[in-house]
């Protein structure tokens, strides 16, 4: 295909590195990575359940990853349909003006649809290949008869740009990079078709497989189980337990045990919701921070801090300030007994701490107050002790240097008997400072909510006012 490296040169010449080897395999698939790496698995899987003991097999594929050569057996059928493949519109690169992220500096080929086609041929083809051992796998499982008492988990480490945003394989925040499949499988544990949209991360998983295997006592990980989502018991009591986080940090101690500098691309990521934030972890660096409303602009195309930063709408930088609060919580959680996020000492000693930092990194302009939504959506309810109960957040603040004064907050309408407020009741934030609110949603019935809202009377202009909503049956 056109984006292999030796593409129109003698066969004689060799490959350098992976990324750019694609296309098809001349091998049958009795000879491709994939097939040496489940040649093992049948014999290993009968073997530990002969042993009659409690038992775990980890199969690990190669593929699908660079370089992405895949045997005509998978190949050929998808490159026949290749035109009727989707490439997303950002592969066009105009809109990395306002990214911290730069395409591929080989990559004019990438904006080529057509050539991108090509190259997703090989790639989805190396995924249909381990589709297939998968399937097998769970044929002998069948076989056995351990398919209804085996909690089987199927995802990956990554994604891949296939060209989206001019980039190749993965090292970025973007959609295509960090998406990956989470598919699990438990016969009467967990339901066959329940799809859960909740951002999760792998970190979780090992959680999740002591947690079904009954033995949580031994989880010492900062992970939490997946089985909250699955069977519904989630009710957010504590902090926001509805989002994902990443970190990217790619340094490497050198002899003398130096980390070097920061990379300009951001290090931290929280989606929450609509909304996705990009950050750095260090208050000074001179980069993009980015903010994604990922139902309006699912491609990721429009960044509506970075440049626009200046000029963004109130509830812009409302949410770039909710979810920087996220963020800020969620290092405070897991900063651990060697203090990772908080002590300069795991930074060379430079700055003030990495949750320091990230408190007073702002690329946007100034208010003298924020709120993070103009309106709350309740999720799924838990019933607990007749009542369904669901806990949700609302996050305020000043940015602006100088004093706001929240004189009340409350809430108001026909329904707020259904609602209970706590942690931040009113008085001072200071420039720079949030507060959290913590909404309790009771009620003996799973229906609507149809008048309810939070007042905010604070010193800078007009009262805030947040509605409060519930869908139905969720």
């Amino acid at each position: 295909v056109r984006l292999d490296q030796r593409y129109g040169l003698s066969t004689d010449v060799k490959a350098k590195g992976q990324t750019f080897q694609i296309g098809r395999d001349s091998l049958s698939r009795n000879f491709t990575v994939s097939r040496c790496q489940v040649i093992p698995i049948p014999s290993a899987m009968k073997r530990l359940v002969s042993e009659g003991k409690p038992w775990l097999l980890d199969i690990s594929y190669k593929g699908p990853h660079a370089p992405s050569v895949a045997t005509g057996d998978f190949y050929d059928k998808i490159w026949d349909a290749r035109d009727n493949l989707f490439v997303p519109p950002s592969i066009n690169v105009e809109h990395l003006q306002n990214s911290p992220y730069t395409a591929y500096k080989h990559g004019e080929n990438l904006r080529d649809p057509d050539i991108v086609k090509e190259w997703m041929v090989s790639y989805y083809a190396l995924i249909e290949e381990v589709d297939y051992y998968v399937g097998e796998q769970l044929r002998l499982l069948d076989e056995l008869g351990q398919r209804n008492k085996t909690l089987v988990i199927f995802t990956s480490d990554h994604g891949e740009h296939l060209g989206s945003h001019g980039r190749v394989e993965k090292k970025s925040f973007y959609e295509e990079a960090i998406r990956a499949p989470m598919i699990l499988s438990l016969p009467g544990k967990i339901p066959a078709g329940k799809i859960i949209n909740i951002p999760t991360s792998n970190l979780d998983l090992f959680s999740t497989i002591l947690d079904y295997t009954g033995n949580s006592e031994f989880d010492k990980s900062d992970g939490a189980s997946l089985r909250r989502f699955v069977e519904g018991t989630n009710m957010n009591e504590h902090f926001d337990d509805e989002v994902a986080f990443a970190e990217s940090d790619f340094r490497v101690p050198d002899i003398n045990g130096s980390l070097g500098e920061l990379e300009k691309e951001p290090h931290l990521m929280v989606v929450k919701g609509d909304y996705k934030l990009l950050i750095s972890k260090q208050a000074s660096i001179q980069t993009k921070d980015v903010l994604f409303n990922l139902k309006n602009d699912p491609f990721e195309m429009e960044n509506l801090v970075g440049d626009n930063g200046l000029s963004a709408s109130e509830d812009v930088i409302g949410k770039a300030e909710h979810l920087k609060a996220l963020t800020v919580e969620w290092m405070k959680r897991n900063d651990g007994e060697k203090k990772y996020f908080s002590d300069p000492a795991q930074n060379d000693g430079k700055g003030m701490g990495y949750i320091a930092e990230v408190d007073a990194r702002r690329t946007w302009r100034q208010l003298p107050i924020w709120i993070s939504d103009s309106s709350i959506e309740f999720g799924q309810p838990v019933f607990k002790d007749g009542y369904y109960e669901r806990y949700e957040y609302l996050y305020l603040g000043r940015s602006l240097v100088g004093s706001l004064d929240v004189t009340s907050i409350n809430v108001i309408g026909a329904d707020s008997h259904l609602f209970e407020l706590d942690g931040f009741e009113g008085g001072n934030i200071e420039g720079g400072e949030h507060r959290r609110v913590r909404i309790k949603c009771r009620s003996n019935t799973n229906g609507r909510v149809e008048d309810a809202s939070i007042i905010i009377v604070h010193s800078e202009g007009e009262d805030k006012s947040i509605r409060l909503g519930k869908k139905e049956n969720i």
